[in-house]
């Protein structure tokens, strides 16, 4: 997916505001409805298949409702409540522009991904009995829990980035502390989704400082090694490090590499990857011809 992190830097663009608290309801639900079988079994049925075409906003909707009644009954498993957590970022990302709708998609993201999290039955135990945050109870979670630990920071991310600059400096360093626990547990995680964090958070530190600039290349350069195929690691790329040190045709080679590759070639990804060929085409359209 397209984890962006200005919310992290980009404070010039953002308006003043106290900082806000986030909470999730969801930590203390109790998930003790029961579906039948014939029920369960048509509902994960009717899911995997919107779940195939989730680039369609009206999938993406319609899957989140069925995938809600999973997740509140006894059958629910640790990916169901990942995979909302996805459907809500993809909602909030890509087929939402007012702000205030992206912020509550990003917020219920957020909490799905957290919620997934409490599967782990010491981490639960960190948050509810111990009354932990989140980020000083990540050394009792492992590598199963990573996927929905990189969306819960993601995730929370882009929400913090919308609730002011207050918001985002008190999140980020929680933030960086998550993706450096899933830096451990599962560093290969969706085309290196980890060094694309990196790549992303050296190229947006304000200045233009040389050393964080050729981490960031290295970081990128590693992703795009690693997953060569994952349109996201070129359309960063170029959207963070090749626009900040103004290489045009930097830019231009790694979006043309995107809206010329085939999205059919990472079936399990292709919605994702189309998503990214209309976002490097726009980007495109928005650069002059060199």
């Amino acid at each position: 997916m397209r984890p962006l992190f200005t919310f992290l830097f980009g404070v010039v663009l953002l308006l003043p505001s106290c900082a806000s608290t986030r909470t999730n309801p969801l930590l203390s639900q109790v998930n003790d409805g029961e579906l039948s079988k014939k029920e369960f079994k048509t509902l994960s049925k009717k899911s995997a298949k919107l779940w195939q075409i989730r680039n369609e906003p009206g999938a993406l909707e319609e899957f989140l409702s069925i995938e809600q009644k999973i997740a509140n009954s006894k059958q629910s498993e640790q990916n169901d409540f990942v995979l909302l957590s996805r459907a809500e970022y993809l909602l909030g990302e890509f087929f939402t522009e007012d702000d205030h709708g992206k912020t509550l998609h990003f917020e219920r993201a957020s909490n799905w991904a957290e919620k997934a999290l409490t599967f782990n039955a010491r981490f639960k135990d960190a948050l509810l009995r111990q009354k932990l945050p989140t980020e000083l109870a990540l050394d009792v979670l492992e590598k199963k829990d990573s996927e929905g630990l990189y969306w819960l920071a993601v995730s929370l991310g882009k929400w913090a980035s919308r609730k002011g600059i207050s918001t985002s400096l008190k999140y980020k360093d929680r933030i960086k502390k998550m993706v450096d626990r899933v830096a451990i547990l599962n560093p290969h995680y969706l085309f290196s989704a980890v060094n694309r964090y990196y790549g992303a958070f050296y190229a947006s530190l304000p200045g233009f400082n040389e050393e964080e600039l050729r981490l960031s290349r290295s970081y990128f350069e590693k992703a795009i090694k690693l997953g060569p195929d994952y349109f996201s690691n070129h359309v960063l790329f170029a959207e963070y490090y090749a626009k900040k040190v103004d290489d045009q045709a930097l830019f231009r080679k790694h979006l043309e590499v995107v809206v010329k590759g085939n999205p059919h070639h990472l079936k399990d990804f292709y919605p994702e990857q189309i998503l990214e060929q209309i976002r490097a085409k726009k980007l495109l359209e928005g650069t002059k011809q060199p």
